[in-house]
């Protein structure tokens, strides 16, 4: 993942969606992590 600082920061806290970061690789690897942030910070 790559994107300004600010935008990965609000996008890891579900802030901004998944367009305003740029996503390479694994895109399972991805969901996986949003699953799981998801989970921990509702």
């Amino acid at each position: 993942m790559t994107g300004e600082p600010s935008d990965l920061l609000l996008w890891l806290w579900g802030r901004l969606p998944t367009d305003f970061v740029q996503i390479s690789g694994d895109a399972a690897a991805v969901e996986r992590l949003t699953h799981r942030l998801t989970v921990v910070t509702d």
